[in-house]
């Protein structure tokens, strides 16, 4: 019996022998084997590719293999169930939608408001006719709108939005959990937000030049109030509803995606190529045959002469929010602003400049004209999103007075995230206190008076690093303060107490004296 010629992986086992063998030729039974082989090594190779994705975050397959990565840093579902209980809401809202799209039309209005208030967007400003085709059909409009609502809730977009909220949450571990930045990313994650550093920046530097202020420095992509007690970003969301702008379709509409043959314009005309190359040779475009070619240009200039609307197709997308400024719809269609200016005013938009701020509609007029469609993100309705932190406001604070014995713990609650000065009083009572001395346990830091101090008489030591006893004035000279070597209760040790140097101590605790 003749053996099939071998191919794919049993041909690269095969080509590993000598030529002169001609293994490869048919009716050679090492080919046989070769498949064979070939087979369990593809079999084989298949489920390493597997392992190597589930081990990855960026390509992991399934939820169960993104949980079991997010459990290596400690990711629980009650970091990940806000996510879980917005996907079931907003699916039952979208099924909702699509049971009541060809109902009544309060039925069906009320569906749809309940699916864009999911997003944050209030039917007062956007409504269900915004996703309705030129024929303004309401069922349609439901349809498109229930079609663009799962799309964000999808499967393969719910993998993404969990795999971009257990990425963001490793990040931060890494990057400090006791910080603003950190604080501020976490609860965006939480809500499936990102802060907008980019909007941060740009609404920064604005500001700056307003005001003339020193620029905005490169890391400082926060919003802070004057005393750093107030912290502010704006934010995105991830999983934002998006519609297509509509435009109404020209009358004596002819469209290309690149050059058009004139027999291929003609027949969208509805006239004889003669007629086309008569006008052509009018307005001196130099095509004499009915199957020559016609750059967009010319097409164009020769449609407007004939009475057409020439508009090209296939060209991109133009993504906007709630307006998009004449200089920034430039950069998007790859044109200068000139010609962006020239087309709106061709649609009756006159008065523009590069600053002004086009609505989507208009965008959306001005872009099919060079074969670009609208792809709106529809934003949460009044102004922009910004999530902030307030930390403990600027005021003194004083712990309770309390007799305190020798080596006795207390705490004191930090102010804020920053590091803060602390004014510390001591009374003496009796003859009973001498030489205090106070530890920062965390720190690994005291400060101490080389003397005692009288019944009733209050030692200080302030903000300046400097101590004054009542009644004798300034003692700073006979005190002194040290680095390291704290070791609060040896019969109850805690992680913040200091290590003596050996295998495995964690450096920055090692016991030191300075």
């Amino acid at each position: 019996m003749t053996q099939a010629v071998p191919n794919g992986r049993a041909r690269q086992v095969l080509a590993r022998f000598p030529a002169h063998l001609g293994l490869e030729q048919p009716g050679k039974l090492v080919g046989a084997v070769a498949d064979v082989i070939a087979t369990s090594l593809d079999e084989v190779s298949a489920d390493l590719a597997r392992v190597r994705r589930a081990h990855r975050l960026g390509d992991a397959d399934t939820v169960r293999d993104l949980l079991l990565l997010g459990g290596l840093h400690g990711i629980s579902d009650d970091d990940l169930g806000m996510l879980e209980l917005r996907d079931a809401e907003l699916r039952a809202r979208v099924a909702r939608l699509r049971a009541q799209s060809a109902g009544p039309e309060l039925e069906r209005s009320e569906a749809a408001s309940a699916v864009l208030e999911a997003f944050g967007v209030h039917a007062s400003e956007l409504r269900l006719e915004h996703f309705a085709p030129e024929s303004g059909d309401k069922a349609v409009a439901a349809l498109r709108l229930a079609e663009r609502a799962e799309a964000v809730v999808g499967s393969s977009r719910y993998l993404e939005l969990l795999r971009a909220r257990i990425r963001t949450i490793a990040r931060i571990h890494a990057g400090g959990n006791a910080t603003v930045r950190a604080m501020l990313a976490a609860t965006a994650n939480a809500l499936d937000l990102d802060l907008d550093l980019t909007r941060n920046v740009s609404v920064k530097r604005g500001l700056a030049e307003l005001k003339g202020l020193p620029a905005v420095a490169a890391d400082d992509d926060l919003f802070h109030s004057p005393d750093h007690f107030w912290h502010a970003s704006f934010v995105g969301d991830r999983a934002a509803l998006t519609r297509r702008v509509e435009s109404p379709t020209p009358a004596n509409r002819v469209s290309a995606a690149h050059a058009i043959i004139v027999v291929d314009l003609a027949q969208q005309m509805k006239l004889p190529s003669a007629a086309l190359l008569a006008k052509a040779a009018e307005l001196g475009i130099a095509v004499t045959r009915a199957d020559a070619s016609l750059n967009l240009a010319d097409a164009d200039a020769l449609s407007s002469a004939l009475g057409f609307v020439f508009e090209r197709t296939g060209a991109g997308t133009v993504n906007i929010g709630r307006s998009l400024s004449v200089r920034e719809l430039a950069q998007q269609l790859s044109l200068s602003v000139a010609s962006v200016l020239a087309r709106l005013a061709a649609i009756g938009v006159t008065g523009a400049d590069p600053s002004s701020e086009l609505d989507p509609t208009t965008v959306a007029s001005a872009a099919r004209k060079f074969g670009y469609v609208v792809e709106q993100t529809l934003l949460p309705t009044g102004l922009e999103e910004v999530i902030g932190v307030e930390e403990n406001p600027l005021r003194r604070i004083e712990h309770e007075q309390s007799d305190c014995a020798h080596a006795e713990r207390f705490s004191i609650l930090r102010r804020g995230f920053g590091r803060v000065l602390l004014r510390t009083a001591v009374t003496g009572i009796g003859a009973r206190t001498l030489g205090p001395m106070l530890v920062n346990r965390d720190e690994g830091r005291g400060v101490g008076f080389l003397g005692g101090v009288p019944d009733g008489k209050i030692l200080t030591f302030d903000e300046a690093g400097r101590a004054s006893l009542e009644g004798v004035g300034d003692v700073t000279a006979s005190c002194f303060s040290f680095a390291g070597a704290v070791f609060a209760d040896a019969d109850q040790p805690h992680p913040n107490d200091f290590v003596l140097a050996g295998a495995g101590a964690d450096g920055s605790r090692v016991a030191r004296t300075i």
